[in-house]
């Protein structure tokens, strides 16, 4: 008779603790939702700020090498795989300036004369990157400090960009419009 006691106090704890656990796994999967959930609100956020700062600079009279940077980046930054070969790439360091070519050189003129429009440059690239990490968090992990960089060294960014998003060819962007593509719609 007292085995069989045991039986009535082991089922009920048994079932207590497999409920305890299944409601657990609940709870961490709805918390991985709801965190997923914000870092996708937050790249919805900073890819509408990539539009608009992509949209201004794009309408300024600046060389159009930079403009068409801008725009390549935007679409580099706009893939999964492109994303992360890209943040991979600016793990690697600062390229030299002859690497980077005649664009880096207008960056650094626009910089000197037009430092208002240098900041939308800036602007663009930083939001647009934080928007592409925001969106594939698996990026960040190939260079954990990649936005941290970014803000506190502008020289930096803009050679990555340069190194990374060539321009493809001068386009006319005598309409002052968001070129398509990219982060700009997302």
């Amino acid at each position: 008779m007292v085995g069989s006691y045991g039986i009535w106090l082991v089922v009920p704890m048994s079932a207590g603790v497999a409920i305890g656990l299944l409601l657990n796994r609940y709870r961490n999967k709805n918390a991985s939702i709801k965190n997923r959930t914000i870092e996708l609100s937050r790249a919805v956020y900073l890819a509408r700020i990539h539009k608009e700062a992509l949209a201004e600079f794009v309408s300024l009279d600046v060389p159009v090498a930079l403009k068409d940077i801008l725009v390549e980046f935007s679409r580099v930054i706009s893939d999964e795989t492109t994303a992360r070969n890209f943040i991979a790439c600016m793990g690697n360091g600062l390229p030299d300036s002859e690497a980077a070519g005649d664009a880096f050189a207008d960056w650094l003129d626009l910089q000197e004369k037009r430092p208002g429009q240098a900041q939308i440059f800036s602007r663009a690239v930083t939001s647009g990157v934080a928007a592409a990490l925001s969106r594939w968090p698996s990026a960040e992990r190939l260079c954990p400090d990649t936005l941290a960089d970014l803000i506190v060294n502008p020289e930096r960014e803009v050679a990555s960009v340069v190194r990374s998003a060539r321009p493809v060819r001068h386009k006319s962007y005598d309409n002052h419009a968001a070129p398509r593509g990219g982060l700009v719609h997302a």
